[in-house]
């Protein structure tokens, strides 16, 4: 039996129409999902971080921030010390830079420190676009306990905390975690996220 030219072309659109649906029956009846990697560990449950009403004197907590709030509406990186030292300021100079190079996403982004150190003065000089969340120490304290998680307690961890849109904290970064793989899940959670 020959096939005409015109069988041919319905074959082949056939086949067009039905292999997607066959790989996913396959790839459901087998469980088989394609690979994903983060270099950021996935905190689950999701927390919700509840950020105290004021803070005094948070130098750079913009009038658009207060409308919004200080966690909503921007996925925020945080950073999380009692006083910022040599470790803490290679970390600040490290997010500042992940946060130049987003480009068009520069406004999607907030850098927050939160410490209890009185001196920020030097901080605030270098970093001015940076928002410091210093007083009062009892809502630093209270902040910053949210961010604890069983293994270890975050004021001191050295790590980088990403806070959603929604104030979900969602992703922490170790210390031992390169800013360049820090920047390259920052950048695919914004290009796939409407969020922020």
């Amino acid at each position: 039996m020959r096939i005409n030219k015109n069988q041919f072309i319905v074959i082949i659109m056939v086949l067009i129409f039905i292999a997607p649906l066959v790989v996913v029956m396959l790839m459901y009846r087998y469980d088989w999902h394609p690979g994903s990697y983060s270099y950021g560990e996935l905190i689950k449950p999701i927390i919700k971080i509840n950020v105290p009403d004021h803070f005094e004197n948070a130098n750079n907590y913009s009038k658009e921030s207060e409308t919004t709030g200080l966690m909503k509406d921007k996925w925020s990186l945080v950073y999380l010390t009692n006083e910022c030292k040599s470790v803490c300021e290679n970390r600040l100079y490290d997010l500042r830079q992940i946060h130049v190079s987003f480009d068009k996403d520069i406004p999607r982004v907030q850098r927050i420190l939160i410490t209890s150190d009185k001196n920020i003065n030097k901080i605030h000089e270098k970093y001015p676009d940076l928002i410091i969340l210093n007083k009062p120490l009892e809502d630093v304290a209270k902040l910053a306990l949210q961010f604890d998680r069983s293994e270890f307690k975050a004021i001191n961890s050295e790590n980088v905390y990403v806070v959603d849109p929604m104030s979900n904290l969602m992703m922490v970064y170790n210390n031992k975690i390169k800013p360049q793989e820090i920047r390259k899940d920052i950048v695919r959670l914004l290009k796939y996220s409407w969020a922020g």
